[in-house]
């Protein structure tokens, strides 16, 4: 079953201004403490994405206060592994670096982490660095560019440390067995799975966010994933990895 997907709004100019409000939250003392800190999360992230969350978005919210109180020695244990997927210029580094500041999880963008291997690769196959679109590219180079992303990521979740990742993943998202390996491997170390899918609008100054969450189950095999289709049109892109 296909997690639960909603539309937001999301302005990157705004996230510093929107943050301000969480420097002055209180530690996770009691419940009154404790839902005030709650509210002003909520808050934020709902300035950020255009309108207040509801219960399809509650699970990647909620997990987004749990690590607050985990940075204060309380919260769950168990880590949560989030997709931020979408095309170049879409806000998804934006987006990413502002849900890694709330929580404390470990930001790791693709390029960041693979860019100069990559490049040196494509000219060592007589390729050009700059490709993303032939065949050589798309069949030689990018599994491993993936591969080394996700690999990344599990070394953290392997250590408890929850990871948000920026990348497309346009091919890996609507790839069935990529995600059902995905999830059956997040399942088995208990790790919850959330995919946000960042897409330009016409309006330059903000871009539509889609919010896909789903648990994953210890021993469980949910492959619930799937790339959502943007309320807006998609513009054409020569580059999709």
């Amino acid at each position: 079953m296909s997690p639960p997907l909603v539309s937001a709004y999301c302005f990157p100019d705004e996230m510093t201004e929107a943050q301000k409000p969480l420097l002055g939250l209180p530690q996770p003392t009691d419940s009154a403490s404790d839902n005030a800190a709650a509210q002003v999360i909520e808050q934020t992230l709902a300035k950020v994405s255009g309108h207040p969350a509801n219960a399809k978005q509650n699970i990647l919210l909620n997990r987004v206060v749990d690590a607050w109180r985990q940075h204060h020695g309380q919260g769950s244990p168990n880590p949560i592994l989030i997709l931020v997927a979408g095309y170049a210029g879409s806000g998804k580094t934006e987006f990413s670096r502002f849900l890694s500041d709330i929580t404390g999880w470990a930001f790791i963008d693709k390029d960041s982490l693979t860019r100069p291997l990559v490049e040196r690769l494509l000219i060592a196959l007589g390729g050009d660095p700059h490709d993303r679109h032939t065949q050589l590219y798309l069949s030689e180079v990018r599994p491993l560019e993936y591969r080394c992303l996700m690999e990344a990521a599990f070394d953290n979740l392997n250590a408890g440390t929850s990871a948000v990742l920026s990348a497309p993943f346009v091919a890996q998202l609507t790839d069935t067995n990529w995600v059902s390996h995905l999830t059956t491997r997040c399942a088995a170390r208990g790790v919850d799975v959330a995919v946000v899918w960042v897409a330009p609008t016409p309006n330059p100054c903000a871009s539509t966010s889609n919010f896909a969450a789903t648990p994953a189950t210890r021993g469980s095999s949910r492959t619930g994933m799937r790339m959502p289709a943007p309320s807006t049109p998609r513009p054409a892109r020569p580059q999709h990895t």
